[in-house]
Parts: C-alpha cells; structure tokens; sequence
C-alpha cells in the first residue's frame, strides 16, 4: 500500500515559470482521485483545486482553482485530458496535463447538476450524469449532445439517485446511492445487470476495472465490496490492513492499482489480486 496525505510531501511545480519552486504541497481533503501511470490527479476540496501529482518525480502541481471543489466528478483519459465537474458553470470542463482549459461540455436543459463524468468507447464519447434528472448525456468530442442514455417512453431516468458513474469497453456502470446498488447498462441505455443489493449501506464511490470487476465503497465500514461480472457469483469484501476513518469520496482502477480517495485521510494505492490477466 502506498498513501498520499497530510504527512507526504511534494514539491510544488510553478507552471508558469517551468520550473520547481520552492514551496511544497500536501494532500488536505481528497474529495476525488483518477490516475494513468505515475500522474495522480486529485481535488483538494481544503485547497480549492485540481492538482497534478506525479509520484516519480515527488513533484505536484497546480492546475486549476475551482470554484466548487466539493465534487467527486473527475476522469483522465488515456492522453491525459481530464475532465472536471464544475457545478457552478453547471458544466464539464476538459484541461490538458498542462491545466489549459480545452472545451466545456454543457446542456443547461439536460445537464442542470453534473455529478460525475466517464468516457464511453464509441469514439471517445463523453458521458455526464446528471443528479437532478438522474439521466446520463452523451456528448462527441467536440462537445455537442449526442444523446441522453437511460430514459424512454416508459421510463424518465436511469436511476433514483446518481452517486457515480464508470464505464467498460461496451457497458456504463451507475452507482444509485438511494436503492444501494449498482447497475450495469449497455450503450444504448438497456440493463444488463445489478450488484450490491442487500449488501450495501450508504455507498459513496464506485471504479470497474479493465476485466469487469466493479469496486465499491459504502458507509458500512466492513471495506470495499467487490463484485464479479458473473452476477451468480458471490460478491467479497476487501478489507483494508488500515481501516478508514471516515468517508471514501472516490474510486479509481488504473491497470492493477486501486485508489482510494477518503477524504482527510488523503488517498491510498492498493494492488489489486488477482490481475485481469489471470481471468
């Protein structure tokens, strides 16, 4: 396990003047995490903004200020754009690793309180959930609405409470913090499974590896409940060697790494056994 907190020390990166200053940083409330490689993205809720950290290097930095940092809405692609919540413009804003604003993504009728943001694999759509309708938007590339997922003559929204929201090559995953489950969707909006129920209290975060396995945390302090794609099969209970204090406010799987988000508590890697490879 490796932990990112208050007592891990980065030293702070000046973007502007490309060079390392001599001011350092440290985690203060991790209310969301994503990762690729060596580069942990996080926002600092204490600190008002979206950060860059690259474990390599030791060195951290600044990539914007938010306007509202209380959100667990965040994804990095492959490239590392990344893709941020902000509630206040009641948008998606895309930056690149260099934190230069690229594009918003934004519907004031279909997207009035974005909650969450993942990528599905038609091209490199764009899906927003939405936590008033409790819908999720698509949107292509160049930020245009595409289509909503999950509502229909017969039904009006995909979920009764949006808490997260993680995708697979060919299936979108929606955490309903209100009916404790998590649901599997294809990418035109028809269920094809559910996870957790009668097994989950309060969950808060949701991550869904490369091979289907979905993870997710909840108020029970029992740790992380992890399920299988085959729904006959049993799900298991990951239980940390340190148990968490408080909240986990977010997720992440990148290769065979769990991040743990978990608010003042900074966030912690875990190895996650076995790999995808081994199915």
């Amino acid at each position: 396990m490796q932990q990112l907190d208050v007592g891990t020390l980065f030293r702070l990166r000046d973007m502007q003047a490309s060079g390392v200053s001599m001011q350092t940083y440290t985690v203060g409330y991790a209310a969301a995490v994503a990762a690729r490689g060596n580069d942990v993205y996080v926002v600092d809720r204490l600190a008002g903004q979206l950060l860059g950290l690259n474990l390599a290097l030791g060195e951290a930095r600044v990539l914007t200020n938010l306007a509202d940092p209380d959100t667990h809405g965040l994804y990095v692609t492959r490239d590392q754009k990344i893709y941020v919540v902000d509630k206040i413009a009641r948008s998606v804003r895309q930056f690149d690793a260099d934190g230069r604003l690229l594009r918003s993504f934004e519907h004031l009728d279909l997207l009035p309180t974005p909650v969450d943001v993942t990528e599905s694999s038609w091209g490199g759509d764009l899906i927003v959930a939405d936590g008033l309708s409790n819908r999720l938007v698509r949107f292509n590339a160049l930020a245009s609405v595409m289509d909503t997922i999950g509502s229909n003559m017969t039904r009006n929204s995909i979920a009764q409470s949006i808490q997260s929201i993680a995708s697979t090559a060919n299936s979108i995953f929606v955490l309903d913090s209100e009916m404790g489950e998590a649901m599997r969707f294809s990418l035109r909006g028809n269920q094809t499974g559910n996870y957790g129920e009668d097994n989950l209290e309060f969950p808060t975060a949701m991550a869904v590896d490369a091979c289907g396995r979905i993870f997710i945390a909840d108020r029970s302090g029992q740790g992380i409940l992890v399920s299988l794609p085959d729904m006959l099969q049993s799900a298991a209970r990951a239980e940390p060697n340190m148990p968490f204090e408080g909240e986990i406010t977010d997720l992440w799987v990148d290769g065979s790494n769990i991040y743990v988000a978990a608010g003042a508590e900074g966030i912690r890697i875990y190895l996650v056994e076995p790999p995808c490879g081994a199915f």
